[in-house]
């Protein structure tokens, strides 16, 4: 079966096209692909097929996109704010 591994980095995306056997799992798919090592601690790692959260045993389906999820380097909401050219209402 046909499945991509997606990873995205700083300003582009890593799409790796893969040929799997029937029943393979999304933890076989990152070992399949020869960098994963590089993308830190493989327990660490979190992973979704089609934008939903899934567990390495989780079974592939053909033409599946398994994505790998980075670790946030800040949180969203005070990235924002510190972003916010406006003042902030007092409540």
């Amino acid at each position: 079966m046909k499945i991509t591994v997606v990873y995205a980095v700083p300003r582009k995306a890593l799409i790796l096209p893969l040929e799997l056997d029937e029943g393979a799992t999304a933890g076989d798919a990152l070992q399949a692909v020869s960098n994963f090592a590089e993308w830190g601690n493989p327990d660490a790692i979190t992973v979704g097929v089609h934008s939903r959260p899934v567990a390495l045993g989780e079974v592939l389906q053909d033409g599946d996109r398994v994505e790998v999820y980075r670790a946030l380097v800040a949180n969203p909401k005070e990235a924002r704010r510190k972003r916010s050219p406006g003042k902030r209402r007092k409540v």
